[in-house]
């Protein structure tokens, strides 16, 4: 994405995408809301290349969709907010719901709970965990298997929500590349 389309972005101009808005508001049809959807474009492959780490970015972007979506059938204009503006909010809630919906199906409680582990995985697990600083490991400690959210795990260790969100992901990046050595 160009400096030009994510400075358009940051400041909601699209003018055919609100153009296109009203219009599916006037009539409301699949042709007018296919066109929605199109130039709804941009603002969903922006926000799903927010959060593409470790989920699918076509997942993301189908949630991304069905953000924008939602947001085309809520929309009041009388609200005096710009379409753009509202449809983030869709959009982004659409996409951390997936990603939401998708780590408590892949948490480590889980998995582990699930089947046991040959004595090698077992061993190679122990190694990467072992890299990991004393606070990573108490942040991965509580927040899998302890099942603490971010925010009760930040108050427990007198910092952040944010730096707790950082810490993790340093130290599940540090465990992927230990263990696909």
């Amino acid at each position: 994405m160009h400096k030009k389309e994510f400075f358009s972005i940051k400041n909601n101009s699209n003018p055919n995408l609100e153009e296109s808005v009203f219009t599916y508001m006037k009539e409301k049809n699949q042709v007018n809301l296919s066109r929605v959807m199109e130039e709804g474009k941009r603002l969903v492959y922006y926000f799903a290349g927010h959060y593409c780490v470790s989920v699918s970015r076509e997942d993301l972007i189908q949630a991304g969709y069905e953000g924008l979506l939602k947001a085309v059938k809520r929309f009041n204009p009388e609200m005096g907010v710009s379409f753009s503006t509202y449809a983030c909010h869709y959009i982004k809630g659409e996409i951390r719901h997936y990603i939401r919906k998708e780590s408590l199906f892949y948490r480590p409680g889980f998995i582990v709970e699930s089947f046991k582990l040959p004595v090698e995985d077992k061993l190679l697990l122990s190694e990467a965990f072992g890299s990991l600083s004393r606070i990573q490991k108490e942040i991965i400690y509580l927040l899998f298997f302890e099942e603490y959210t971010q925010k009760q795990v930040g108050e427990k260790l007198g910092i952040n929500q944010r730096k707790v969100s950082r810490i993790l992901h340093k130290g599940l990046k540090q465990l992927w590349i230990s263990l696909t050595e």
